[in-house]
C-alpha cells in the first residue's frame, strides 16, 4: 500500500455557491482524497456542487449563503455551519471567497478546529468606498484574525494585504500564484482535439470572424461596462475584421449583461457551460477587463488552449499575463486602450499566434496544480510548506 501523508485526517472545504467549488477546487479535492484525507464540501445546495460531488467524489453539504450583506440569512447560514463542522469534526478547514470564508472560520474558531487555512481568492473591497468598504476590509481582517494559516492566491493580492495591514501573521503564496493552478497538459490536449470550425457552427458563429471571448461572471466587476465601450469603439472596422463577441458565463446584474447585448459588433451569450474547451477552441483572443481580481484561473486555462488574453493592471490579473509576451496589459477602466489592444492583436496574426504558443508554454511549467495541492498537504499536517513565499 502507498504512502498516504493525510490518512486518518478530515478536510472541510467551504466556497459560498457551487460554481466556485466546481472551477476553484477542480482536482483538488480528488487529490487530497487520494492521499487518505475524508473530505467534505460545503456551498450553496446547487447544481454545481452536486456535480463538484460526483466529480471529486467527495461528500458535500449545502448550505445556503447570501453574497450581500444579509444578517438574518447570515445567521442563519452560520448555524447551518456550526451543526456541520459538529457532525464531522474536521481536522482542517480550508475556506474562500467571502461568505464562506467569514462564516466557515467563525464556526471553525469557535469548534476548536486545529487546522484552519484562509484561502484569499481577492479583496472585495478594491471596487468599493465609503462604509462598505470599512466593512469588508474589518471582514478580511477578522478572516485573517479567525484562522492558523492565510493563503493568498498571487504576490498582488498578498502584498496589497501587507499594505492594507489585514494579516498580523505571515501571509502565504504558493509558487507562482493561482488559485488551483491549471490543468494544462488536459486542456492543451483537449483543445487539440477539437475543429474550430465545427466549434463556431455549433456557437452560430460565423467562420472568418475574428472572436473576442469573454468567460466569467457577467458583472461590473469583471469589466462588462468597459468591455462593451470598448466593442463599440470598434464600430466602422467591422467590414476589415469580421468581429464577433462571445460571452461565456451567468449574468449576475442587469445593466451589465445589457451593456454586452447592446454592442456593434455580432454576439452570442451561452451563459454558463460546463466544458469551456469549445469556447476556447472558438475564440482568438480573451479579454478579461476586470476591476478587481485574485489571480484569474481563465486567463491560464486560454493559456493552456493557446489563446493570449488581454486583461488589466488590477491587483492579481497583472500577474496573469506577461505583457506582450503572452498577451497583453491595460490600465482598469479603459475602454480605448482595450479597443487599441484588440485592434492590435487582430491585425498581427502571427504576433498572436506566438503569443498564444508562449502563454502555453508559461501555463504547463509554471502553474502545474501539484504545486499548490503538494503545499497544501505539508499545512494540513502541520508542516513547513516548501515551494512559498512569505509576506
Amino acid at each position: 500500500m502507498s504512502y498516504k501523508p493525510l490518512a486518518g485526517l478530515t478536510v472541510l472545504y467551504g466556497t459560498t455557491i457551487g460554481s466556485s467549488a466546481w472551477s476553484f477546487l477542480r482536482g483538488q479535492l480528488a487529490f487530497m482524497r487520494q492521499q487518505g484525507a475524508e473530505v467534505h464540501v460545503v456551498s450553496a445546495p446547487d447544481r454545481l456542487l452536486e456535480k463538484t460531488r460526483r466529480r471529486e467524489q467527495v461528500q458535500t453539504y449545502g448550505i445556503p449563503m447570501e453574497r450581500e450583506i444579509s444578517p438574518l440569512a447570515d445567521l442563519r447560514s452560520l448555524y447551518s455551519w456550526f451543526r456541520v463542522i459538529r457532525r464531522i469534526r474536521p481536522d482542517v478547514v480550508n475556506v474562500g471567497t467571502p461568505k464562506a470564508a467569514l462564516l466557515g472560520l467563525i464556526a471553525g474558531k469557535a469548534c476548536r478546529v486545529p487546522v484552519r487555512v484562509y484561502t484569499v481568492r481577492g479583496l472585495r473591497y478594491e471596487t468599493t468606498s465609503g462604509l462598505k468598504r470599512l466593512f469588508l476590509k474589518s471582514a478580511e481582517q477578522l478572516c485573517c484574525a479567525l484562522s492558523t494559516h492565510v493563503i493568498a492566491v498571487g504576490h498582488g493580492v498578498a502584498k496589497e494585504m501587507r499594505s492594507a495591514k489585514l494579516s498580523n501573521k505571515a501571509i502565504i503564496v504558493i509558487g507562482d500564484g493561482s488559485s488551483n493552478g491549471v490543468p494544462g497538459a488536459q486542456i492543451a490536449e483537449g483543445v487539440s482535439r477539437l475543429s474550430r470550425t465545427e466549434c463556431r457552427a455549433r456557437l452560430g458563429i460565423e467562420r472568418d470572424a475574428f472572436v473576442i471571448g469573454f468567460i466569467g461572471r457577467v458583472t461590473s466587476d469583471k469589466g462588462s461596462q468597459c468591455l462593451s465601450e470598448a466593442l463599440n469603439l470598434l464600430r466602422g472596422k467591422q467590414d476589415q475584421f469580421r468581429f464577433a463577441l462571445l460571452v461565456v458565463g451567468d449574468a449576475e446584474d442587469v445593466e451589465s449583461a445589457s451593456a454586452l447585448k447592446d454592442i456593434s459588433i455580432p454576439a452570442v451569450s451561452t451563459g454558463w457551460i460546463d466544458d469551456t474547451l469549445p469556447a476556447f477552441t472558438a475564440m482568438d483572443i480573451l479579454c478579461h477587463p476586470t476591476r478587481r481580481e485574485g489571480f484569474p484561473n481563465v486567463i491560464l486555462e486560454a493559456a493552456a488552449a493557446r489563446v493570449p488574453a488581454i486583461t488589466t493592471r488590477a491587483t492579481g490579473a497583472n500577474e496573469s499575463v506577461v505583457d506582450r509576451v503572452t498577451g497583453l496589459l491595460i490600465d482598469v477602466d479603459d475602454p480605448l486602450a482595450l479597443c487599441g489592444a484588440i485592434l492590435e492583436l487582430a491585425s498581427d496574426a502571427e504576433g498572436r499566434l506566438t503569443m498564444g504558443r508562449h502563454a502555453q508554454d508559461r501555463a504547463l511549467k509554471d502553474y502545474d496544480p501539484a504545486r499548490i495541492w503538494e503545499a497544501l498537504v505539508d499545512i494540513y499536517r502541520g508542516l513547513e510548506p516548501v515551494d512559498v513565499s512569505m509576506y
